[in-house]
């Protein structure tokens, strides 16, 4: 008799206000005609007219209040099962729905299915709106806590649904049926019997189809016209519908062979293979993280537009950019003056350093450099933010300091913030105002200064205080000798002196010396 339009105002239904007595039709359509009564919606396929409360006269609400009560009272205390409607929709798609093989559902399936379909719209009506979260469930407890339990208590004769009873499920539950709809009610028992009709070279086919990557499929359902075109001419039975194809490529050990192809090589990593826990270390130097990756800023060059290279040296305890260098590309030089300032910076060496193996990393390691450095030297995976923790902190200055300047590239392609890409509009039509690659230098120096003087996440102290007030009893100090056998490079091939002096090529530029004593060649040198 009464229910919520747009879950929220309280309506009568003008077809039990007729019925009762209270009115005749005649009465409702003249008192709507003539505004003194308001319709909220029409009568008519599979719907009832329904009538706002609120507007109808004093002296025909006392009539109601007299025969049911005071409406408003009740709906202060309106329960779950006030919600739960019928949904003819749901009732004509199961009725009708056919399998592969052309048989209908069974009864105690459809019946279940409805059921299932009718609670869930339940909940949607109830969490979609705030005033029915609070009647049906409260105000002070958790909302799927309480419809979980709610729904298991639902009297089974009358309402035969299979829904879970783990709170988590639920939910997944909940939201797969608010994208996919009555189809992903269908137990999917009944989808691996036609999955059945694949046979195995049709199923390598379709592996292979869906895998494709230079000539994707779009969607289950081109993968189905192209199924049934390529199965004509060929002993494969045709299908009807996609839920074949879907249950054989969804099945959990079907999905692992396709996953990298269409989603990349990074997503099948992070959802199959086996992720490390690192406990974070409780001190200063005790781990170094090193990366080299795009400094996010545009700079102007002879008139065109540039991007270059940064390497940054992280201390793990307290998130201090102790060290880096900017240059053209990520290269062992990079890296080198990069742990130089680190070294210079932290005035200890390191107990561990993690790093990618990319870049130059093999040419220091070759060198011992690395090995020089620290105790304990760890490569990571490439191409993996997740396995190094510089990459989530420099996820976060990016996203805090260096989106603070115009021209700010954006963060990496992968982002969907529209707050974190470029304001590309705007750096086009002022690139002729962009900064040089000296001012990005000077811009990029505040930036850092200003994250290691902000307070650290987990503790609210300034990063650099965090670090600075921190001991490492296994880190040594670095002496002036140390850094001299550290940072003192011996050319792998000798350099001879001849003529002119000593001449070498490092990076396709040429260096020349020659030893001087007052102000002149040294010849004795020369001469030995």
């Amino acid at each position: 008799m009464f229910e919520y339009y747009n879950n929220n105002i309280l309506c009568v239904q003008a077809a039990w206000l007729i019925e009762e007595g209270i009115l005749t039709k005649p009465n409702v359509d003249s008192l709507i005609l003539r505004g003194q009564i308001k319709r909220m919606q029409r009568g008519g396929n599979g719907r009832v007219a329904l009538i706002e409360y609120e507007t109808i006269r004093p002296d025909i609400k006392e009539k109601i209040i007299a025969l049911v009560g005071d409406p408003t009272e009740r709906a202060k205390h309106i329960h779950f099962s006030d919600y739960l409607k019928t949904d003819q929709n749901a009732v004509d798609f199961f009725n009708n729905y056919t399998l592969d093989s052309n048989d209908p559902l069974p009864d105690k399936n459809i019946k279940e299915y409805i059921a299932n379909a009718e609670v869930l719209n339940a909940i949607k009506t109830i969490l979609e709106s705030t005033m029915s979260k609070r009647k049906a469930l409260g105000s002070k407890v958790k909302p799927w806590e309480k419809i979980t339990t709610i729904v298991q208590e639902l009297p089974r004769h009358t309402w035969p649904h299979s829904l879970p009873a783990n709170e988590r499920r639920l939910q997944d539950r909940y939201k797969i049926y608010n994208v996919e709809g009555y189809v992903s009610l269908i137990h999917k028992g009944f989808c691996h019997k036609n999955s059945e009709k694949l046979a195995d070279v049709a199923k390598s086919w379709v592996l292979a189809r869906w895998s494709d990557r230079v000539r994707k499929c779009a969607s289950f359902a081109q993968l189905l016209r192209d199924y049934n075109e390529h199965a004509t001419g060929l002993d494969w039975p045709t299908l009807k519908t996609e839920l074949s194809l879907r249950n054989f490529l969804q099945d959990p050990k079907i999905e692992a062979l396709w996953y990298g192809y269409r989603y990349g090589e990074l997503k099948a990593k992070e959802k199959y293979t086996y992720q490390h826990s690192t406990k974070l270390p409780s001190m200063r130097d005790s781990l170094w993280y090193s990366d080299g990756t795009k400094l996010n800023y545009y700079y102007l060059e002879n008139g065109k537009m540039k991007t270059c290279q940064v390497y940054e040296v992280f201390d793990t305890y307290s998130e201090v950019f102790v060290g880096y260098h900017i240059s053209q590309t990520e290269d062992y030089e990079a890296q080198y003056f990069a742990f130089k300032m680190a070294l210079q910076t932290a005035g200890h060496k390191p107990y561990e350093i993690k790093f990618d193996n990319q870049g130059g990393h093999g040419k220091l390691e070759a060198s011992s450099f690395l090995s020089k450095i620290s105790r304990i030297t760890n490569k990571t995976q490439p191409y993996n933010g997740k396995s190094k923790t510089i990459e989530n902190a420099f996820g976060r200055f990016q996203a805090e300091y260096l989106k603070r300047d115009w021209f700010f590239t954006g963060m990496n392609i992968t982002t969907k913030k529209l707050e974190s890409r470029a304001n590309m509009e705007f750096i086009l039509d002022n690139v002729k105002n962009l900064p040089s690659l000296d001012e990005v230098k000077q811009v990029y120096k505040q930036r850092r200064e200003q994250w290691n003087a902000a307070p650290h996440p987990k503790t609210g102290v300034s990063r650099l205080e965090m670090y600075l007030n921190s001991q490492n009893p296994a880190t040594p100090e670095v002496s002036i000798w140390d850094m001299v056998d550290m940072f003192w490079i011996t050319r792998e091939k000798p350099v001879t002196a001849n003529a002119y002096g000593i001449s070498f090529t490092e990076k396709k530029i040429k260096y020349d010396f020659m030893v001087m004593k007052n102000n002149m060649p040294d010849c004795k040198f020369r001469l030995y």
